[in-house]
């Protein structure tokens, strides 16, 4: 396992493209719109990518034993390292069973599912859409000051600071009364991808106020040839209601793993 120069990273790419489960922070690292590493073998068939803040995407064959050694050592390595936090990533069910064979003691799954994008749905209902009556802003700095839920250290824990953010992703939000009550953000982008985050202010929940931020989001990326991503836990019913509603279908279930908390 060895680990690539950062003029390499575009290298893996293509291994990425075309799998579903294929995750948009690996993309925004390959294109070096956040900090990480890259590990791959020899023959450049399998990889790890990791974030600077402990979030892994593993892919690729698993049939190289070598590679898979070494990265049993770094998996172990990198769970000990408590300080940081741990979230695995795999972009098939072979890797899924290989790392659940080996860490079921210290790590445990989460099912998640990740939906399509169908633009052509979207098209369909866009007369729904145009009946919101709020004001949708574009997330700038005061609007980062003044967030409860995405604020600056939402943005230096996955961009590395806000302005990283702001120069690389992007997102819509509701005001009213100066409290931002519901916002949708970019939380990564890369490669033509952006993964969707959102929130809405407790006092505001049941209005739609999600749906609403969620569809200036979209129709950015439409305006601007990005495809938006979606993904939720598999008990997440709110979250794959509006997903639906907002033309994400199709979903693939998988597990993601975390360290295993004390006593688990």
């Amino acid at each position: 396992m060895r680990r690539l120069e950062i003029e390499e990273y575009d290298k893996v790419i293509p291994l990425l493209e075309g799998n579903q489960r294929t995750t948009t922070f690996a993309y925004a690292v390959c294109d070096q719109i956040i900090d990480g590493e890259i590990f791959t073998n020899a023959k450049l068939t399998a990889g790890l990518i990791v974030t600077a803040n402990g979030i892994y995407y593993l892919f690729g064959d698993t049939y190289d034993r070598s590679f898979n050694e070494d990265l049993v050592s770094y998996i172990e390595t990198a769970i000990e390292k408590t300080e940081k936090r741990f979230t695995l990533f795999t972009s098939s069910k072979e890797w899924e069973m290989i790392i659940e064979e080996r860490f079921s003691n210290v790590l445990r799954k989460i099912p998640r599912m990740t939906f399509q994008f169908q633009r052509e749905v979207l098209e369909e209902r866009k007369q729904d859409f145009n009946k919101n009556t709020y004001e949708v802003k574009c997330i700038d700095k005061s609007n980062i000051e003044r967030s409860n839920e995405f604020t600056e250290e939402y943005y230096k824990e996955y961009w590395g600071s806000k302005e990283a953010f702001l120069n690389s992703g992007f997102g819509f939000c509701i005001e009213q009364d100066g409290i931002i009550i519901a916002e949708c953000v970019s939380i990564f982008s890369g490669n033509g991808f952006a993964e969707i985050d959102i929130a809405t202010h407790e006092a505001y929940q049941g209005k739609g106020l999600a749906k609403v931020v969620a569809t200036s989001f979209i129709e950015h990326c439409i305006q601007n040839h990005i495809i938006p991503c979606w993904d939720c836990n598999v008990d997440n019913i709110p979250s794959q209601k509006l997903a639906s509603k907002i033309s994400f279908h199709n979903p693939v279930e998988y597990d993601l793993f975390v360290r295993k908390k004390m006593g688990e």
